[in-house]
């Protein structure tokens, strides 16, 4: 739940990380979300602002998990 920060009203989003069963190596990561803009027609651009967030933000996990599959970094 987002209480400020952005210019949405009702926020309310989740991340669920799933193991694929198949190959162990790979996680599934999945970003749910539901608002609604304060101001008219900024929807488009949010939605583009929140994709650019969790591009980045999952990234930045791989880059992470990688560098403790490979003993460079503390869990």
């Amino acid at each position: 739940r987002l209480l400020s920060g952005i210019p949405v009203r009702d926020y309310l989003g989740e991340v669920t990380l799933t193991p694929d069963a198949t190959d162990p190596g790979w996680t599934e990561l999945v970003w749910r979300s539901s608002w609604r803009p304060k101001y008219p027609l900024t929807k488009g651009a949010l939605r583009r602002g929140f994709q650019d967030v969790v591009d980045r933000w999952g990234a930045a996990l791989v880059t992470h998990a990688e560098a403790v599959a490979a003993g460079g970094a503390n869990g």
